[in-house]
């Protein structure tokens, strides 16, 4: 959901669908609702379903971000949805999931929040709020020899793997950075800015910035690949998983005193360019209340064991726990479609096993006896389920295993991400901008169309479109031809 320009919510719309061996994820239409409670928004999903001819009990798949009125237990709209549908299975998009895995790792101590929360957030405030401060920015990196100055860049709440593309262009610009905020220190005549400026210089002229500058920034790194790779277009859940769980192993691979050593050696290099000193900050030791009786005290840890277990082990752990638990959920979805992932396993018809969970599967979605495959049906070997409907409809046998064919079909229906509905409001922005603040809701989702399924509108011929108008009102077919061809314009 999205609210914009005249403060109206939106809900978006998008269905996922699989054809001919392919998965698709088609945009529906904008819809405005007058309350974002789960019963009003299944009541407006129940009629935009009507309205397009599909009905709820054929669903087989629901996919929403963490908001409790979407993904309540009790009450909201998945719970209603299942209710109606219990073949309609949840899940929580994957990028979203991922996003709040990082939020519990670098909220979980002080000098993580302190980092984004105070220094880059402020960083950015400072120096891009003012045309002339930022002017100072770039003049600064043209006589540090950067050939192509760059802006700092504005932290995402609701995408905290971006918060890398910050970090990257402050590794770049570091000492520009650094030289900026003594010159705006010496030459602001407002107190606050000038308050402002000392603070910052003082809080990033420390080593213990520049570690947790380059252990953050590799911990944002290593997720990030697994986030971009989410938002492909259509795809399936057991892939998402196995990005996720690449992502996970690789956190696991770096949480090993070897590659925190490489790490520091990176950071030294990096604070001796700037002229930092290399050593942690001594802090004043925190005290913990001691209960009656108790005889342990603290451990007293110096500055840099204080760093390595609470920055870096600290969030590599959580990250790694929050993944384990967050992505529980769309793994007990993949349980019940195993056999579908082992190919291999579903030509051994003398295994109890493999037979009774297809018979299972067979049972819950109806269709019909359980698919039997002949020992000389050729499988791929560790194929995705992606490839395996791809390669059942090449070759022809969903006319042989048509029942394993269509249990295909639905694991693909399935949604991993709803990363699409994040790209429609995207195109919301563009297409409802001041200049259309008074569109109507129809011609919203028109356009809406237009723009975001433009490979489709573009394949439409001009002359079919206007007949098909014309014959249906006559007198319109001059203001439309004209009406078409400039919007097609606009597009193109």
């Amino acid at each position: 959901m999205l609210m914009y320009l005249k403060t109206v919510e939106q809900v978006s719309f998008v269905l996922r669908y699989a054809l001919e061996g392919e998965t698709y994820e088609s945009f529906l239409k904008f819809q405005n609702v007058e309350s974002t409670t789960a019963e009003a928004l299944f009541k407006c999903l129940c009629e935009t379903l009507k309205t397009w001819g599909l009905d709820i009990k054929t669903l087989r798949g629901q996919g929403y971000d963490g908001a409790s009125n979407m993904s309540g237990r009790y009450n909201g709209l998945k719970t209603k949805v299942l209710n109606e549908n219990p073949k309609a299975l949840y899940v929580h998009c994957s990028n979203h999931c991922l996003n709040l895995v990082l939020v519990a790792a670098f909220k979980s101590n002080i000098l993580c929040k302190n980092f984004f929360g105070i220094v880059v957030e402020r960083l950015y405030v400072i120096i891009e709020a003012s045309p002339k401060r930022d002017s100072i920015f770039v003049r600064c990196q043209k006589e540090r020899n950067i050939q192509h100055p760059s802006s700092l860049k504005r932290l995402s709440e609701t995408r905290w793997a971006s918060h890398c593309d910050s970090l990257r262009t402050i590794e770049k610009t570091l000492p520009a950075l650094l030289d900026a905020l003594e010159e705006i220190a010496e030459e602001e005549h407002d107190n606050k800015i000038v308050s402002n400026a000392i603070g910052l210089l003082e809080s990033v002229s420390t080593f213990d910035f520049i570690a947790a500058f380059t252990v953050l920034k590799d911990i944002l790194e290593t997720i990030r690949v697994a986030s971009d790779a989410l938002q492909e277009r259509g795809i399936a859940i057991d892939t998402a998983l196995q990005l996720i769980d690449n992502a996970e192993k690789a956190l696991a691979d770096k949480r090993s005193d070897e590659y925190y050593k490489t790490l520091m050696s990176n950071a030294k290099k990096l604070a001796s360019k700037c002229e930092i000193p290399t050593e942690f900050k001594q802090h004043r030791q925190r005290r913990r209340k001691q209960q009656s009786g108790e005889l342990a005290g603290d451990e007293v840890l110096t500055p840099e064991e204080s760093f390595k277990a609470n920055v870096f082990y600290g969030c590599i752990d959580i990250c790694r726990m929050q993944i384990k638990e967050r992505f529980a959920a769309n793994r007990d979805i993949l349980k019940a479609f195993r056999v579908l992932l082992t190919p291999s396993l579903m030509k051994k018809r003398d295994n109890e096993t493999v037979t009774k969970e297809l018979e299972d599967l067979s049972k819950v979605y109806g269709s019909g006896p359980h698919p039997d495959i002949d020992p000389a049906t050729e499988i791929p070997q560790n194929a995705s389920a992606q490839d395996m409907f791809k390669y059942l409809f090449q070759s022809n046998l969903r006319f042989v295993i048509r029942n394993l064919y269509r249990l295909y079909a639905i694991f693909c229906t399935i949604p991993a991400t709803s990363v699409e509905t994040e790209r429609s409001f995207s195109k919301l922005k563009i297409i409802k901008d001041y200049r259309r603040s008074t569109m109507g809701q129809d011609r919203l989702s028109g356009l809406a169309i237009l723009s975001i399924e433009r490979n489709i509108a573009k394949s439409i011929s001009f002359d079919h479109a206007i007949q098909t108008f014309a014959e249906m009102r006559p007198r319109k077919i001059h203001s439309f031809n004209l009406l078409f061809r400039k919007l097609w314009s606009i597009e193109t």
